[in-house]
């Protein structure tokens, strides 16, 4: 039904979150530059801690397609 409406051609709800949605907003993109910086000095231990639904799963993801 909103698929019409909006003119999508595919649902952008999944059960797991898509890649080729995600918004990198200037929190995401200072933790992603964390990361990558961490793993690049060999930096040990690392985390990345935020509230359920901030996209933790989904920025570490990115992570793993772009290393």
């Amino acid at each position: 039904m909103f698929l019409d409406f909006y003119r999508l051609r595919e649902q952008p709800f999944g059960v797991t979150p898509d890649p080729r949605y995600l918004y990198l907003g200037p929190g995401h993109r200072e933790a992603l530059a964390s990361l990558f910086y961490g793993i690049e000095t060999g930096r040990g231990f690392q985390s990345l801690i935020a509230e359920p639904g901030m996209g933790k799963t989904t920025l570490l993801n990115q992570l793993l397609l772009r290393w």
